[in-house]
């Protein structure tokens, strides 16, 4: 999934610049729509085709993005540049270093050595480590609290609706000279986490389905505003390899 996932990503925030986090917001939007449409349908394969069954229709769904891969094409001149292979066979050939030098040097690592940039990527890393675990453990809190299999369906579905609905309302507001990104990123974050660590006193589904709404609420604003936080702090030209750490 990173594999394609991260590329996907970063094309967004290189293709536009005075709308970037509406333009992200929409983007990521189908994460959201995923566990809307595909909670139920996980459910039903679970009980037809057990576990090894839906993982195999599930990778053959995915394998589709190699058609939408195909699709992106370069931008030109984002203040590198770009040479032809044929331009540099000479270069290569006389070149002392070896393919593993040439592959570390593809990613700049003096971006580690920049504290504010450092301080954003340990933020990243922990919510990308934290992001799924509700959806892995809420159905399990909530049987054993008495719920139904198809009440826990619907609180993984709700955290679906509300993270599509506010990806995109982010992302317009996000795009307003009035409003400070790295404030609201943080203040959602926090929200999300203290609600997080409640869910045990949560023990209805009122309760939960509150929680789940809260949580796709609050969660969605981190990767809607990732590359123009990125770019605010660093600027443009490294926010590719930027994207790549703090997406870790």
């Amino acid at each position: 999934m990173s594999l394609f996932y991260v590329p996907a990503f970063v094309n967004v925030g290189l293709y536009f610049e005075k709308r970037r986090s509406l333009a992200t917001g929409i983007a990521v939007s189908g994460s959201g729509i995923g566990p809307l449409v595909l909670a139920p349908i996980t459910e039903v394969f679970l009980q037809k085709y057990g576990w090894r069954g839906t993982l195999w229709i599930w990778s053959a769904v995915v394998l589709n993005t190699v058609v939408c891969g195909v699709l992106y094409r370069p931008m030109g001149d984002l203040g590198t540049t770009i040479k032809r292979p044929e331009d540099n066979k000479k270069t290569r050939t006389n070149s002392p270093e070896t393919g593993c030098v040439r592959v570390i040097n593809i990613f700049d690592l003096t971006l580690l050595q920049t504290p504010k940039f450092a301080v954003h990527m340990i933020v990243s890393c922990g919510y990308i480590a934290g992001y799924n675990i509700p959806f892995g453990y809420l159905p399990v809190h909530g049987d054993s609290v008495g719920l139904t299999s198809q009440e826990s369906v619907v609180l993984i579905a709700i955290i679906g609706v509300t993270s599509t609905v506010s990806r995109v309302v982010i992302g317009y507001i996000s795009d307003k000279p009035w409003v400070n990104t790295f404030v609201l990123t943080g203040t959602m974050l926090l929200i999300g986490g203290i609600s997080t660590c409640l869910v045990p006193f949560y023990t209805s589904f009122t309760s939960l389905a509150a929680y789940s709404a809260l949580y796709g609420l609050v969660t969605a604003t981190h990767m809607v505003l990732l590359n123009t936080n990125l770019v605010k702090l660093m600027g443009q030209r490294t926010s590719p390899d930027q994207s790549d750490y703090t997406s870790c």
